[in-house]
């Protein structure tokens, strides 16, 4: 990822995704593939952090971020 996207740390099946576009920002995390994953994700608006927690690493899933806050489109 770029810097203005966002960067990503990794430590074993966890990964933290920062997203500064989207601090302070109320917003939902859709889990679109596989459908069923035992993939934790927790979105954190104050640091605009994305933490992901995967059943087993390496192993991967597609999310969709949402924002839900108002003045949203």
């Amino acid at each position: 990822m770029t810097k203005e996207q966002g960067t990503v740390r990794w430590t074993d099946a966890t990964a933290t995704l920062h997203l500064p576009h989207l601090r302070d920002t109320a917003a939902s995390v859709d889990l679109l593939y596989p459908s069923l994953s035992r993939a934790v994700p927790a979105w954190s608006p104050d640091t605009a952090e994305l933490r992901l927690t995967l059943p087993t690493a390496p192993s991967a899933v597609l999310l969709r971020v949402t924002p839900t806050g108002p003045g949203t489109p």
